[in-house]
């Protein structure tokens, strides 16, 4: 029996479960999925606790502008002391020169023809405010 208030899966899509009478609808995917409405909502969350910021970055001497990213486009470790002091861990990259990253990753745009050879770049972070604590 499913605890109070959840909806055991149903094979087949409706608009309420047999087992019970909450409004639900089945979604197939794997077991352990991270479901999309609660990573939208951890972005909007995160939104709300971040300054936008615009921060000049360049090539390392080993050509690389040594930020360790997320599939998100968050940075994680700095490679290099290249950048340091303007980027930071925790920073999320939102943006290059202007041009808005969605969902694609930062790797694939600085890879591209129109920024594989450039040595400084604008990008535009998300960072987190002090003055907002987590719930």
């Amino acid at each position: 029996s499913p605890p109070a208030g959840v909806c055991p899966p149903s094979p087949q899509p409706s608009t309420s479960s047999p087992a019970c009478d909450l409004p639900c609808h089945w979604h197939p995917g794997r077991m352990g999925e991270t479901p999309v409405l609660f990573l939208k909502v951890e972005r909007l969350r995160r939104l709300f606790r971040a300054r936008k910021y615009l921060v000049p970055v360049a090539r390392g001497p080993d050509g690389t502008f040594g930020l360790g990213l997320t599939d998100d486009n968050e940075v994680m470790k700095l490679h290099s002391d290249t950048n340091a002091g303007l980027v930071f861990p925790g920073d999320q990259v939102i943006a290059v020169e202007g041009f808005a990253l969605g969902r694609e990753r930062l790797s694939a745009v600085l890879a591209s023809e129109q920024f594989r050879e450039r040595q400084h770049l604008t990008l535009s972070i998300s960072r987190r405010r002090a003055d907002v604590k987590d719930d």
